[in-house]
């Protein structure tokens, strides 16, 4: 194609087109759906030209969308070509040629055709919202304001679909408050959707004003600090317009709005009250299912508890609040806000009897459930089927929080030396495969979650001294909020997608397609139904009012278990199991009966019959092992239970594994007497089950392990446990679905079996190291064609898994794995996902750290065999462009080194064949190609290395130890708390000079992350333990620092719990401060107070204490005066009285 372009015009009229050109575009547009190979060929090579040598390709691409004399198709393609040409920003797209398309592209929102308008709305955004700006085209919201208001419904339609874009887009970039978006929604666009939402207006601008209010309300912009908080009024008053429509597009809408404002603004409720419940309990009984299932998802807000949002608000009332946030609630509520929770329970019981019959002839199965369900569910007999790979969910290893902005998922390392490592109890269903110290975040606003990786028990016994804990409990609805949680394993109270709070933009879309994947199957199918949200309000209800509940019940549950129809007595069974938890006291007389049933229905013919009697039966599991109760009803409960695990029906299977899970936390010893029993059927179990099952098997092996201690009680049957899980163990291969469910089991056998690991460690090290040798050939050849791609701008590294690199050949030979190994295996890691090679890396090193914290310097005598020494691996994935071998890719970087100098950093260098960098070189590469989960188990792996085997560490110290502190500043606060842990277990187990040349800038970070307040509260403490440890090995560098840091490093270990290693820091600090007492002068008061604060230590520790104040005492008399002021000053508060009367009683002072 020639260039063809106007001249001195600068109006579409004016332009001329070329004849040619035009008809050879659209020719090519006509046949983009073509299957012929040769016409794609020719349509991409026409599209490449257009793109890349005709300079008014825009304007060719205008035309033809708003062409109608074309074939509609042909037009749209056009358009999107278009929107993606200025997308892309070509290099030919003028100011001139898009001044043409801005004063065009409106003409297309009237169009006729729906798709035509779609796409030109698209056009309008794409240059608004990704080429100029709102600023830079303000009038564009003006004149879609313009068409919806004087159109017809196929414009309005077009000009909406716009707007609904922008806003999405707006908000989710978080303009500023007085950016010209929220000007333009302020003076214009909120008054007009107001004004659409009036009972007179059309149905279609209702609707779509009312999905814009939606997206508004949701961005949390009319919360109480919200930035369109003063028209509220205005917004309250148009739900209720719309609350009055029969459209249940509209209604759904209505619906979530009004939850969420529930939530985030509650007493504003309380001047509708009556008629919102009224319109509630109305759209719970909708026939439209989705306004159904909005209405579910607003009883647990309502009913909620909010005390302690309110409580933990009022009393820091200069706390820092996000007040965006969507707990966020109104200080003026905080005093009231119990009474205002009552008045609400009181209003509601008013209408239980409507809503509870409601929702529990909503609890029976309807088309949607069956839908979501597959053939496994109805057949009698399908446990030797295999399970379809498709149908497996990829696995997502526990630690991991689905909230990625947080990030706090994992291991606090900071633990206590001084603790026995041999007693970390670690609740299984958890099966973190984590050390001692875990950082916990538990989102207990995902009600029920049942997910196989995401099991969480109410209790989580970690033998832990620091732990950073982030527990996001919304929706806690009484003060027994635990038991409004569902059962852990109740696949059927599966978490709703509540779209409140999608909190998903720092998800890959890897993360995002395997969460989604992640919801299979299960035992009572993967979508979130009308049936399941009715069972989990009844839970709720039953949690809130208790027994007052049951006489709205009863009589329903009574009818339906007399019902000639299966799925009627199910759907009794399902109600029965919902209220249990919170009715058991009333339930009591009545619960023999229904266990006699259920226990029935537990051989009933119909496989999801009893896969609702397994998981109803559980729910009692606390009445059943009740003392009282237990001689009766425990064993044939237990028996039928291990029977059903047998089953012939995979999805009985599964739900009697998650029922005997919950029922083996309630019984413990009661176990002890069934062991052989248990133990057989697992067995069986291991023999008979598809892979799916797998998952829940490793569960209840974990469980069992943590629930009775089985090593003690019958060591023969322990082994066969192991011997059952080794079995799966040696065999395992890379690519296996549940290979990470097998190492989370894996790790709580270790733990487990504490010292006496040691005679199985030896096989599970083995895999591990071969997992971590080949994840990380495979981790070096995606840098390799990373820096390939970006130093050549071509793929000019072509990873060939025929060939073995050095790199390959170093690691088989070292760690003596065959060639046939290696070759199966790198087939095997082709099949899995990114995400999941890095869990197997995170999780191969937690395993591996769980054994060195339980058989300590044992594992010294396993480390002396080259193929069992890890550490050359925990070295090789401290990622370093030094230490990767680019073979004969080699000559291509030589004869580019100036540009390769440019991608790594100015001071890069090439030596033997090697990329060298500076020290950016480490945070780079490992932001690069590590996440936060392999750097955060590498660093806990590295400390308890240092602590157990420090000797083998040294040869790569020089390597690890920059690498720490590269990440010491880390914007994750486990990453950054596990590489200050480990700095610290390296300075008092391995001999000082190894890092005495870096302790400067290690100072220099610790003391930045203290001296900084946005880091969590937990950090700062574990960073001024670490501080303190490098003191005590270099006391005359640190003595250097206290002036400007003492201060502080006092304050922060004044707070908290008082422990060991912080006891031993203090320590260390007071002897470092004997080199300049006068500096401990100007601090005693703080140094007094901590003293005295550290009431338990041991006797040797007292008595130094006594000898440093005594010295203090002593030495500086009038210091000694102050610290008995009461009057404080800017930078001390006193102390008070009932602890400087220790000084006498505790040191005789």
């Amino acid at each position: 194609m020639n260039n063809s372009y106007f001249e001195n015009n600068n109006t579409y009229m004016e332009w001329k087109l070329d004849e040619k050109i035009y008809k050879t575009i659209v020719g090519a547009l006509g046949s983009c759906n073509s299957s012929n190979n040769s016409v794609q060929v020719e349509v991409t090579k026409v599209l490449k030209d257009l793109n890349e040598n005709v300079a008014d390709a825009a304007l060719y691409l205008l035309h033809i969308f708003m062409n109608k004399q074309e074939n509609n198709d042909v037009r749209q393609v056009g358009g999107l070509l278009l929107k993606n040409y200025i997308n892309s920003k070509n290099k030919f797209l003028s100011n001139d040629i898009l001044k043409i398309i801005k004063n065009e592209i409106f003409k297309l929102v009237e169009d006729e055709v729906k798709e035509i308008r779609n796409t030109s709305g698209s056009v309008i955004t794409t240059i608004l919202t990704k080429y100029e700006g709102i600023e830079q085209w303000p009038e564009a919201l003006y004149n879609l304001l313009l068409l919806i208001e004087r159109g017809n419904n196929d414009v309005v339609d077009g000009a909406f679909r716009a707007i609904l874009i922008i806003i999405e887009d707006e908000l989710m970039n978080r303009k500023n408050r007085d950016s010209l978006f929220f000007q333009f929604c302020k003076s214009q666009l909120l008054q007009k959707l107001f004004q659409f939402c009036s009972p007179q207006e059309k149905n279609i601008k209702k609707k779509y004003a009312a999905e814009c209010l939606d997206l508004f309300i949701t961005s949390s912009c009319f919360t109480t600090n919200g930035v369109f908080n003063d028209m509220f009024a205005q917004l309250w008053e148009c739900l209720g317009y719309l609350a009055s429509e029969e459209d249940p597009q509209i209604l759904k809408i209505v619906v979530s709005c009004m939850t969420i404002i529930t939530d985030t603004r509650y007493s504003s409720i309380f001047s509708n009250l009556d008629a919102i419940i009224q319109f509630m309990v109305n759209a719970t009984n909708s026939n439209d299912r989705k306004v159904q299932l909005e209405a579910l998802e607003f009883w647990p807000i309502f009913i909620k508890d909010r005390s302690y949002v309110a409580y933990a608000s009022y009393n820091n009332p200069k706390s820092d609040i996000n007040k965006s946030d969507s707990n966020y609630i109104d200080e003026n509520v905080y005093k009231n806000i119990n009474e205002l929770r009552t008045e609400a329970l009181k209003r509601l019981k008013n209408y239980l009897p409507y809503l509870c019959k409601i929702l529990i002839d909503n609890t029976v199965y309807t088309k949607w459930d069956y839908l979501t369900m597959d053939e496994s569910h109805f057949q009698n007999d399908n446990a030797n089927v295999p399970d379809l790979i498709q149908d497996i969910s990829p696995e997502l290893y526990n630690n991991k929080n689905n909230d990625i902005a947080q990030e706090e998922i994992k291991m606090n390392k900071m633990n206590n030396i001084n603790n026995n490592n041999n007693n970390i109890n670690i609740n299984s269903s958890n099966n973190n495969i984590n050390n001692n110290n875990v950082i916990n975040n538990n989102n207990n606003n995902n009600i029920g979650d049942i997910n196989k990786n995401n099991i969480n028990s109410s209790n989580n016994n970690i033998n832990n001294n620091n732990v950073i804990n982030n527990n996001n409990n919304n929706n806690n609805n009484d003060n027994n909020n635990n038991n409004i949680l569902l059962n852990k394993n109740d696949d059927i109270m599966m978490t709703p997608n509540n779209n409140h709070n999608n909190n998903t933009e720092d998800f890959s879309d890897d993360d995002l397609d395997e969460k989604n994947d992640e919801m299979s199957s299960r035992t009572w199918g993967n979508d979130w139904t009308v049936r399941k949200g009715a069972a989990l309000c009844l839970d709720y209800l039953s949690n809130v009012y208790n027994d007052e509940i049951l006489e709205f019940v009863l009589p329903h549950i009574e009818e339906k278990l007399m019902s000639d129809k299966w799925n009627i007595r199910e759907s009794a069974v399902l109600t029965l199991g919902a209220i249990a938890k919170g009715c058991m006291y009333s339930l009591s007389p009545f619960i023999p009966k229904v266990l006699e049933y259920l226990i029935k229905l537990l051989n009933d013919e119909k496989p999801l019959a009893r896969s609702i009697s397994c998981w109803c039966v559980t729910r009692f599991s606390s009445w059943i092992c009740h003392p009282d109760n237990c001689e009766k009803w425990f064993e044939p409960v237990l028996l039928n239970l291990l029977k059903r695990i047998l089953d012939s029906n995979k999805r009985v299977q599964e739900a009697a594994c998650s029922s005997f899970a919950n029922l083996e936390e309630d019984a413990l010893e009661l176990l002890n007497n069934y062991l052989h029993e248990i133990v057989h059927t697992i067995q069986q179990a291991f023999q008979i089950y598809q892979a799916k099952n797998y998952f829940i098997l490793f569960d209840v092996v974990g469980t069992l392990i943590d629930s009775v201690n089985i090593v003690k009680e019958n060591n023969e049957l322990a082994h066969e446990v192991v011997y059952a899980i080794l079995s799966k163990w040696v065999n395992i291969r890379i690519s296996s679905p549940y290979i990470i469910a097998l190492m989370e089991c894996m790790s709580c056998i270790t733990s487990a079996y504490g010292k006496e690991f040691l005679k199985y460690a030896k096989d599970v090290i083995r895999t591990c190291i071969k997992f971590l040798v080949i994840l990380y050939i495979d981790l070096e050849e995606e840098v390799k064609y990373f820096y390939s791609k970006k130093l050549f701008n071509s793929i000019s590294f072509i990873s060939n898994r025929n060939n073995i690199s050095s790199t390959a050949n170093e690691l088989l030979t070292y760690y003596k794995i065959t060639n046939d190994d290696y070759f199966i295996c790198m087939k095997d890691i082709d099949t899995i996902s990114p995400s999941k090679k890095k869990d197997l890396i995170e999780c191969s090193f937690d395993l591996l750290s769980r054994i060195l914290s339980v058989i300590n310097s044992s594992i010294m005598d396993i480390l002396n065999e080259s193929e069992y020494n890890f550490i050359p691996l925990v070295h090789k994935y401290c990622l370093k462009l030094q230490n990767i071998k680019f073979d004969d890719f080699n000559n291509k970087i030589m004869s580019n080194h100036e540009e390769l100098r440019n991608i790594i950093n100015p001071d890069g260098t090439l030596q033997n064949g090697y990329i060298m960098g500076d020290k950016n070189e480490y945070s780079e590469l490992a932001k690069q190609f590590l996440d936060f989960g392999i750097l955060q188990s590498n660093f806990a792996l590295i400390g308890d290395i240092s602590r157990f085997c420090p000797q083998y560490l040294i040869t790569y110290l020089n390597d690890i130890i920059p690498f720490l502190i590269a990440h010491i500043t880390h914007p994750s606060t486990p990453v950054s708390n596990n590489a200050s842990w480990a700095i610290g277990e390296i300075s008092i187990h391995i001999n000082s000079e190894y890092m005495e040349i870096y302790v400067d800038e290690i100072t220099k970070q610790l003391i930045y992350i203290c001296q900084n307040s946005k880091y969590h509260g937990c950090l700062l403490q574990n960073i001024c333990i670490t501080f303190g440890r490098l003191t005590s090995t270099y006391p005359k560098k640190l003595i250097f620092y206290f002036p400007q840091f003492l201060k502080t490093w006092l304050k922060i270990m004044a707070h908290g719990t008082q422990e060991n290693e912080k006891i031993n820091s203090l320590k260390a600090v007071l002897e470092t401060l004997y080199i300049n007492l006068d500096l401990a002068a100007e601090h005693l008061k703080d140094i007094v107070y901590i003293i005295l604060k550290y009431k338990y230590v041991s006797q040797n520790v007292n008595i130094f204490f006594h000898q440093f104040l005594a010295t203090m005492k002593e030495k500086y008399p009038n210091h000694w005066k102050e610290i008995y002021s009461q009057t404080g000053d800017s930078l001390s508060s006193p102390i008070p009285n009932d602890m400087l009367s220790d000084l006498a009683t505790r040191f005789n002072l």
